[in-house]
């Protein structure tokens, strides 16, 4: 798992990022964080988003507390 701080591109707001890897259940992780943080809105105004992609997704969270819960649950 890859954990960063990235500026979205959209917003220009700083958020804290991870990125699972390939190997995670990516619909378990999406279906958790869902029921945690609240409905991903789709975009980079809500508590946190995610990006899907092909080699895998990547999670926004505004809140670093928020990154840290999700680590613990998932790495």
């Amino acid at each position: 798992m890859r954990l960063g701080k990235e500026v979205d591109r959209v917003n220009q707001q700083w958020y804290y990022t991870a990125k699972p890897g390939v190997t995670r259940p990516w619909k378990d992780i999406v279906k958790w964080c869902e029921k945690t943080y609240g409905p991903d809105a789709g975009s980079a105004n809500s508590r946190w988003y995610r990006n899907d992609i092909v080699q895998g997704g990547k999670l926004w969270f505004r809140d670093k507390q928020d990154l840290t819960m999700f680590m613990l649950k998932w790495s």
